[in-house]
């Protein structure tokens, strides 16, 4: 046999090699836990604000934790919005991750979606019901096709918001 009958024949056995390790690592593999916490029904909470005053608060908190305002209508006393979260920050259960075989560290990014509602405009004490939910979403590079892995799901939410909002409007 020629040297580089030789060459060309060992670049086919590490050819195959590779082929088979790259096929044995796989695709970046993301497994999910759910939530441990499980929703709570929205509270309407009396508060002994006028209701001019609580909507004009309600836009404040809003705005001063500058969430992106979805919907709103005074008229109904609704304002809806979504807040991103800063990593680290724990007001939604989103279940835990667990990613194999990947090239990057996972990116996570979560979304609180905020729903507050003032009523009895003629009433002393109005009330407000506030309902947060959430999502998130899990990025992760492939270490098969170097593509990125996108993972999205619901998350729980753990009072934290809801109980910071009602302080805040209460005032």
């Amino acid at each position: 046999m020629s040297n580089e009958h030789n060459k060309n024949l060992i670049l086919l056995i590490i050819a195959i090699v590779l082929l088979a390790l790259l096929a044995l690592t796989g695709c970046a593999k993301i497994e999910v836990t759910p939530p441990a916490a499980r929703p709570d029904a929205p509270r309407g909470h009396a508060l002994p604000v006028d209701y001019d005053r609580l909507w004009a608060r309600t836009i404040g908190w809003f705005d001063a934790h500058e969430v992106e305002i979805t919907e709103i209508n005074e008229r109904f006393g609704l304002v809806s919005g979504v807040l991103h979260l800063a990593e680290g920050s724990v007001p939604l259960d989103c279940g835990t991750f667990h990613v194999t075989t990947a090239l990057s560290q996972p990116q996570i990014s979560r979304e609180a979606h905020i729903r507050v509602q003032l009523n009895g405009a003629v009433l002393a004490r109005p009330q407000v019901l506030v309902a947060v939910t959430g999502t998130y979403k899990l990025d992760v590079i492939d270490n098969y096709a170097a593509q990125t892995i996108r993972k999205t799901g619901p998350c729980v939410s753990l009072g934290v918001l809801e109980d910071e909002i009602i302080s805040f409007l209460a005032g």
